[in-house]
């Protein structure tokens, strides 16, 4: 294998529609085109003791550990040096996640390998890096992990994402996603049968879009394969900052009154976040004009949705009529989640910066210390301000050398700090 370039990207461009620091490496694999990783001997077992943290690796299984699933039934070399830069980023504490391996048209086992950065510079160093580790892997030499992650811990940003991601075990995110489940209804019993998510009477359903935790007297009857469902993944994905969107919702209602449902979730494409979606709809004689009759009412009483979008209207007449709409939904205020939860940190103001520093108004200032951070030390001034200072350098603000966002977790994290 070799590669053939590596480039930064700083701007709008044809891999994301959200993501504009993108890191686009050219890689030609050689004889690996012909040897995905399956047919190298050890290959899986080797990746699995050495970067064992690509365990949290969804890929397109939309579930934990569905990177190694794909590695062991077989995939190719540039779509894991994708995932092994991403994580070796993430290793060093940096908000990455985001990654795509395309074939180059026209030139057979050449792939454009693209993924998200927050520093070019460790960017282009974690691209290299990952080509090497792969390598070694390959040819069963032990790739220094722990070194290299050192490389790319340097500054005070990237050790606030490391600890952040410590204390909260943030995953990395592998899209598309694909969630899948099933239910049996009580044969009969129509209105079970088009209880998608939930119904009213008993909390009957099959809970594809609010998810778990599933009721206990209901647990034989309702499966969730990835333990989520939709609207509990959307709002993860929001929360970490990506723009999520449902591509597809497909449901099979069969004569036994089973439901077997999936739904494909990937980044967006229109710059509009989805972050739920809802459903209304009426099984039996007067269906159509019944579940008509209800969309007017589900967006008149959700004021805070917007962009009310069709994702799928089923419409079948066996085992019994059922007519359902299912619309994807975004917050009118797209600082908000559902439930009010906050996106990305705080907004322009800095007003949830401020309540946090209140926080510290009865600490005593002087020198701080984090457990398990032994390369900084913190300082909380007289006037009651944060500094930090790398080993044997000198004292930096962090109000004034951090993002909004990132002053906020700084905020956060410093309250597990123990005076010296």
């Amino acid at each position: 294998m070799k590669i053939k370039t590596i480039k930064v990207i700083d701007g709008k461009n044809k891999w994301s529609e959200s993501k504009d620091k993108l890191i686009h490496m050219v890689l030609d694999l050689g004889v690996y085109e012909n040897k995905p990783s399956n047919k190298i001997e050890g290959f899986y077992e080797r990746i699995k003791e050495h970067l064992p943290s690509l365990q949290s690796h969804r890929c397109s299984e939309g579930k934990i550990g569905g990177f190694f699933k794909r590695i062991k039934e077989g995939t190719w070399m540039g779509h894991i040096i994708e995932h092994v830069a991403l994580e070796l980023q993430t290793l060093a504490g940096m908000d990455t996640g985001w990654g795509r391996t395309r074939g180059v048209k026209g030139q057979k086992g050449v792939y454009n390998v693209v993924f998200n950065y927050e520093d070019k510079d460790k960017g282009k160093l974690a691209a290299r890096e990952a080509f090497n580790v792969v390598n070694d892997i390959i040819d069963n030499k032990n790739p220094q992990i722990d070194n290299i992650v050192k490389k790319l811990k340097t500054n005070l940003r990237e050790n606030i994402r490391r600890i952040l991601k410590e204390e909260l075990l943030t995953e990395s995110v592998s899209l598309p996603i694909k969630l899948s489940g099933s239910y049996q209804a009580p044969k009969g019993d129509g209105d079970a049968l088009h209880s998608f998510d939930r119904r009213k009477s008993d909390h009957f359903g099959g809970y594809m879009l609010t998810g778990g935790p599933i009721p206990s007297n209901f647990s034989s009857k309702v499966k969730l394969d990835q333990g989520k469902g939709i609207n509990q993944v959307l709002v993860e994905l929001a929360k970490k900052g990506i723009k999520p969107d449902v591509k597809s919702i497909s449901i099979r209602v069969n004569s036994d009154y089973t439901v077997e449902w999936e739904a494909v979730i990937d980044e967006s494409t229109d710059g509009k976040a989805y972050v739920g979606v809802a459903s209304r709809g009426s099984a039996g004689g007067g269906a159509d004009s019944r579940a008509q009759g209800q969309l007017s009412g589900l967006k008149s009483k959700n004021p805070k949705f917007c962009n009310w979008t069709p994702v799928l209207d089923l419409n079948i007449s066996k085992p019994i009529k059922i007519r359902q709409y299912f619309l994807k939904y975004t917050m009118c205020n797209p600082k908000e989640l559902p439930n009010d939860i906050k996106v990305g940190g705080s907004s322009s103001s800095g007003g949830a910066s401020s309540s946090k520093e209140k926080e510290f108004k009865s600490w005593e200032p002087g020198e701080y210390k984090i457990k398990g951070d032994e390369q900084w030390t913190y300082k909380l001034t007289k006037d009651k301000e944060w500094e930090a200072k790398l080993n044997n350098g000198s004292y930096t603000s962090l109000k004034s050398a951090l993002s909004d966002s990132n002053y906020e977790m700084a905020l956060g994290f410093l309250k597990l700090a123990k005076k010296l």
